[in-house]
C-alpha cells in the first residue's frame, strides 16, 4: 500500500511539474498597413528565473511590411505574412508556417506567379480529414476568377488548384487586440430559404461553398446579408450576429454560438457593438469595444500612458475608431461560465489560453492566472513590465 502511494505521488508530481517547467514563448509584431513605420518580429522565450524575455527567433526585418499573423495552438502551428515588395529592388512576398511541437520555421510561398500575394487577410488553414492542415493564399485580383494556391503544412506540398468546397472545413480563430491586420474570420452569406451560411469566396453564388451548420429558425437572419464567422475550432462554431448601437452608451452584439460536443446552439449577448472575440477550444475571450460616435471623444481609459517606442507606435493608432472601457470577458458554451475582468487599461487583452491558464496583457503589462474549476482567475502573477508588451498578442506554451 505504501509503494502504491508513492507511486500515485510520484505521477502527480510529474504531471503537476510536467505542466508548470513548459516553456512560455511570446511573438511581438505590429502588423499594421496604415503606417510607414516598420518594426521588426521576434519570437520570444520567456525566462521565468529572470523574469524577461530571451530572444529566440527572428520572425520579419524592420525593413520588412509584416501583413499579419495567425495562431493557430490547439494545432501546433501559427502563419506569417511579410513582404518587401515596396523597398527594395528585388521584391518578394513570403508565406511563413512555424511549427511550435518541432520549433521550425519553413517558408511556404515566394509569389510562384506574376501577381505575386496580394491579399494577405486571405490566407486560411483548414483542418482535413485526409491532409492534416492546408495554408491557402490569394493570389488572384478578379473577384469572379480568384486563383487559389494551397500548401500541405506537414511538408508543404504545392498545390496550384483548390475545390472551394474545401473551406468547410476553414479553421478560425478570432480577434486579437486592437484593428490588428491578421485577424482570423471570414464572411459569410445568409440565405433566406435557410438557415446555412454561404462562404464568400467567390461572386458566383452557385459556387459557393456553405458551412455544414444549420442555425435553427429562433437564431436565423430575416435577409440575405453579411454575417463574419470568426470562431470554427473542434469545439466551436461561432457567428456574429445582429448589431445594436446605443445614443450615449454601449451598444450589444449577438453571437450566435454552436457547441460541437453538446450538438447544442444558443446565443450570447455582448456589451459593446464590437465583437472583438477569441476563441482557444472551448473557451471564448475578448474586450468590449464600441464604435458609437458619441463615444469616440471620451478618452480611453489607461491612454495617457500610451506612447511611441522603439519597438512599436503607440496603441492610439489602433484605436482611432473605436471605444473600450478596459474589460475583458470571458465565456465557456459548454459550461455556461461567463465573467469580466476590468482592466482599467482600454489597451488589453486575452492572449491565451491553454492547460488551465490564462496570459492576458494590460498595456505593457503580461499576467498569468490559473482558471481555477473552469469559473474564475486565481493566483495572478506579474510575468513582465516591458516596452515591447504592448506589441505581444501571440503565445503559446511547449
Amino acid at each position: 500500500m505504501k509503494t502504491f502511494l508513492i507511486l500515485i505521488f510520484t505521477f502527480f508530481n510529474f504531471v503537476v511539474c510536467g505542466q508548470s517547467n513548459k516553456e512560455l514563448y511570446f511573438i511581438t509584431g505590429h502588423p499594421l498597413t496604415r503606417t510607414d513605420d516598420l518594426f521588426e518580429s521576434v519570437l520570444w522565450r520567456y525566462d521565468r528565473d529572470s523574469s524577461a524575455l530571451i530572444r529566440h527567433l527572428q520572425l520579419c526585418g524592420s525593413e520588412e511590411q509584416l501583413s499579419n499573423i495567425k495562431m493557430y495552438v490547439e494545432l501546433g502551428y501559427f502563419t506569417l505574412m511579410k513582404s518587401n515588395s515596396w523597398r527594395q529592388e528585388q521584391p518578394y512576398d513570403s508565406l511563413l508556417v512555424f511549427n511550435t511541437n518541432s520549433m521550425e520555421l519553413k517558408r511556404a510561398s515566394v509569389g510562384k506567379t506574376g501577381y505575386g500575394i496580394v491579399d494577405y487577410a486571405n490566407n486560411y488553414l483548414l483542418k482535413l480529414s485526409d491532409v492534416s492542415l492546408v495554408v491557402f493564399d490569394l493570389i488572384g485580383q478578379e473577384s469572379d476568377s480568384r486563383l487559389y494556391n494551397s500548401y500541405e503544412i506537414n511538408n508543404l506540398k504545392y498545390s496550384d488548384s483548390v475545390d472551394l468546397q474545401l473551406y468547410k472545413n476553414i479553421y478560425l480563430t478570432g480577434f486579437m487586440g486592437g484593428n490588428i491586420v491578421g485577424s482570423d474570420y471570414i464572411l459569410s452569406y445568409s440565405r433566406e430559404e435557410d438557415g446555412y451560411l454561404e462562404i464568400i469566396v467567390t461572386g458566383d453564388r452557385s459556387k459557393r461553398p456553405c458551412f455544414p451548420y444549420e442555425l435553427p429558425e429562433q437564431f436565423r437572419f430575416n435577409s440575405s446579408s453579411r454575417h463574419t464567422v470568426s470562431i470554427n475550432n473542434d469545439d466551436i462554431f461561432l457567428v456574429n450576429g445582429r448589431k445594436e448601437t446605443k445614443k450615449d452608451s454601449l451598444g450589444t452584439r449577438q453571437v450566435v454560438i454552436f457547441d460541437k460536443k453538446k450538438e447544442e446552439w444558443s446565443e450570447l449577448i455582448l456589451s459593446g457593438n464590437l465583437s472583438r472575440i477569441r476563441g482557444f477550444s472551448d473557451w471564448l475571450c475578448g474586450y468590449i469595444g464600441d464604435d458609437n460616435k458619441s463615444l469616440l471623444n471620451k478618452p480611453l481609459p489607461g491612454s495617457s500612458l500610451w506612447q511611441d517606442r522603439a519597438t512599436g507606435l503607440s496603441p492610439a493608432i489602433r484605436y482611432e475608431r473605436m471605444y473600450a472601457p478596459g474589460i475583458l470577458y470571458f465565456y465557456n458554451p459548454s459550461t455556461g461560465v461567463y465573467f469580466e475582468l476590468e482592466t482599467k487599461q482600454a489597451d488589453s487583452e486575452v492572449v491565451l489560453i491553454q492547460n488551465e491558464k490564462v496570459i492576458y496583457r494590460v498595456y505593457d503589462e503580461l499576467y498569468e492566472a490559473k482558471l481555477v474549476n473552469g469559473k474564475k482567475l486565481a493566483s495572478v502573477k506579474l510575468l513582465l513590465k516591458d516596452d515591447r508588451v504592448p506589441d505581444i498578442h501571440w503565445a503559446f506554451y511547449r
